[in-house]
């Protein structure tokens, strides 16, 4: 059934259904209510699912609901719109210099319904040049004077680069005006080239790895989003934040020397004149067989058997990505390369490698860490086929002090100290791909929308691959100790720039991590993985926002969150359970659980015996959704002790947990 919002008629006459169906029950009435006020407020189309949302929008976003580009049900609105680029691009280092130079032509599509009077590129390698503003202390020998560009054009004409009218630059972004305008359904042309320092020393997600291999990132000028809500996406990047990106298409040649390889986060065109005679064929069994394969070893780099061309002293590897948000590549002589592959339910045989340098100790097992973490994800949680063709997890420049970064089908990880955390970076960051790589959410402004999720969906995985370590448990000692009642305690919807320290870290992987798990535990199984697998369904290759996610989870699983949603995303409480009223009557013990705090969690507790038996009563995070604060529990007769919580739930006072008869 739907409501027909611009029917004021309507409004009214479904309204008072509702309240009369909510008898005297004043949180029912409440969020009739305030269903009403958004409906004449936004004016928009809900369906019987989602009708019941009393989330306060913010300004920036009505816009869009008004516009009819989102929907109050979570969908796309019928005039939901997306613009998108299509890169040629070049690209050769210099291993000698860390120079890289590069050569683009662009092409942007402007599908929105506006006249846009300029394009912003960001070019994320001015973070190292001399001013610009950065959230880490870099390296001296790092900074630069930016990206050197030999020339611009727009539509074929050449821009002068020092007049700051035709090409500004400011931080990491350069604006380019267009007089004439972009008409929507138009496109524009780009041309440059340019080149630009590596970082050597301060390996921010990229740089240089030693002596000879390098992960590559940010590398091109890449167009900024201008999306239906927010306009042209002009937050900085200054090191701390994260990103933001359209989907595009692109044709990559990156030039090396005979004795390098090159790996990217593509599909390679030309296997055959890049590798030796036989070898492409080797790769082909690799990647068609269910067992990981060596195909470099280090005895192959020790004895200098290379697999690389020698027809001449340099070799164009070409890759093409269509479509993808972002490329990135790494290039290395001495990179140990372990292949396999997985055949998933749609069909599609998907490449699956690890490629390490030989201190990387752990790196012997990711290849089937990886293949197993692709066929979790895409038949368990969340069950949806990985959508790329390729998956490498490159041990690139990053130690094991540091975590590992995602981009479209390659990650950049460390090498690490143990098994667990090797398991666990490799699957965080394959997770990634569907967040923010298939689902494009804005990193930059809501990280926990992509954090979030790749920090809970392997969890299954991780006890099964290394039951030692577990994000989730960590994450509640965590939260707990630096986060919970502190005033690093942020709501999780506080955009990502105004976070910093662990307001960030709590804010963008554990309370949303736990939020989406205790999610999980009150839905079920079954139907939080139906609600996802729609999100993830209305909003594959485009940019949802918060509500687009909070209003399919209500739509779909027909139930009204917003007390969940309220709790968990727009208040910073505490979570304290407490063990009150331990009174013995006629069938045992009596008790009640208590919501000291402010933050719904789920209950578990547990219940000892004098003749050993034990008994645990769990209770979902649902418990307080009509916001009581006290639930009874019977024991039997016997009791001994009573234990309140588990390595699961947080609580910020203990002390109160545990009750024993005496």
């Amino acid at each position: 059934m739907h409501i027909n919002t611009d029917n004021r008629q309507d409004i009214w006459k479904y309204t008072a259904r509702f309240f009369f169906c909510a008898g005297k029950d004043l949180t029912s009435q409440w969020l009739v209510f305030r269903f009403l006020f958004l409906s004449l407020l936004l004016g928009g189309v809900s369906p019987l699912g989602a009708q019941y949302s009393g989330l306060d929008i913010a300004k920036e976003f009505r816009p869009a609901y008004q516009n009819s580009t989102r929907s109050l049900d979570g969908k796309p609105g019928k005039k939901y719109w997306q613009n998108h680029t299509a890169y040629t691009l070049y690209a050769k280092l210099d291993p000698a210099t860390s120079f890289l130079s590069g050569q683009a032509k662009i092409k942007y599509y402007n599908e929105s319904p506006d006249t846009l009077t300029q394009v912003i590129f960001r070019i994320h390698q001015d973070l190292y040049k001399k001013g610009t503003q950065k959230d880490y202390t870099t390296r001296i020998e790092d900074i630069h004077d930016g990206i050197q560009f030999d020339f611009f054009k727009r539509d074929g004409q050449d821009l002068d680069l020092e007049d700051p009218g035709a090409f500004r630059r400011r931080g990491a972004l350069l604006y380019i005006p267009v007089p004439e305008g972009i008409l929507p359904g138009q496109s524009i042309d780009f041309e440059t080239s340019w080149s630009v320092h590596i970082p050597e020393k301060f390996h921010l997600r990229m740089g240089k790895g030693d002596e000879s291999s390098w992960f590559i990132a940010y590398w091109y000028p890449q167009v900024a989003v201008y999306d239906d809500v927010f306009g042209w996406d002009q937050n900085p990047y200054s090191g701390f934040r994260e990103f933001y990106q359209d989907l595009a298409t692109f044709d990559v040649t990156i030039e090396a020397p005979n004795t390098f390889g090159v790996w990217a986060g593509a599909e390679l065109l030309n296997p055959e004149e890049v590798y030796r005679p036989g070898f492409s064929e080797k790769i082909k069994n690799a990647h068609a067989s269910d067992d990981v394969q060596q195909l470099i070893t280090l005895e192959d780099i020790e004895k200098g058997r290379s697999p690389f061309s020698k027809k001449s002293k340099s070799i164009q590897w070409k890759f093409k990505a269509d479509p993808s948000p972002d490329f990135a590549f790494t290039i290395g002589d001495h990179y140990l390369w372990d292949a396999t592959g997985i055949t998933l339910s749609d069909g599609r045989r998907i490449q699956v490698n690890a490629v390490y340098r030989s201190i990387a100790k752990d790196f012997h097992e990711v290849a089937e860490m990886a293949r197993i973490a692709v066929d979790f994800f895409s038949h368990e949680l969340p069950g949806k086929p990985y959508p790329y063709p390729v998956m490498t997890v490159v041990h690139g420049v990053n130690d094991n002090t540091s975590g590992g970064m995602e981009f479209p089908m390659i990650c950049n990880n460390p090498t690490a100290p143990n098994r667990g955390r090797t398991a666990d970076v490799t699957s965080h960051e394959i997770a990634h791909i569907y967040f923010p790589f298939y689902v494009l959410t804005n990193e930059s402004r809501y990280a926990w929308m992509d954090e979030g999720w790749a920090a809970m969906l392997p969890v299954e995985y991780m006890k099964k691959v290394e039951s030692t370590s577990n994000r989730l448990t960590r994450y509640v000692r965590e939260l707990t100790q630096y986060v919970f009642g502190t005033l690093n305690d942020m709501p999780i919807i506080t955009p990502t720039g105004n976070l910093s320290s662990y307001s960030y870290f709590g804010g963008s992987y554990s309370k949303p991590a736990l939020a989406y798990f205790y999610l999980q535990e009150e839905l079920g199984e079954d139907l939080f993985k139906k609600c996802l697998l729609e999100y993830i369904d209305r909003w594959a290759y485009k940019h949802p926002t918060p509500y687009d996610f909070f209003f399919t989870f209500n739509e779909v699983s027909e139930r009204n969150l917003d007390w969940f949603w309220e709790a968990w995303f727009f208040q910073a409480g505490v979570p304290d359970l407490a063990i009150r009223n331990l009174q013995k009557n006629e069938a045992g013990y009596s008790l009640t659980i208590e919501r000291k705090g402010a933050l719904p969690v789920p209950i578990s507790v547990q219940l000892k015996y004098e003749d050993g038996r034990e008994e645990t009563i769990q209770r979902s995070v649902g418990t307080w959704a009509n916001g009581n604060d006290r639930l009874q529990i019977q024991a039997g007769a016997g009791l001994k002790e009573v234990h309140l919580g588990n390595a699961y739930i947080p609580d910020a006072d203990y002390t109160d947990n545990i009750k024993r008869i005496k």
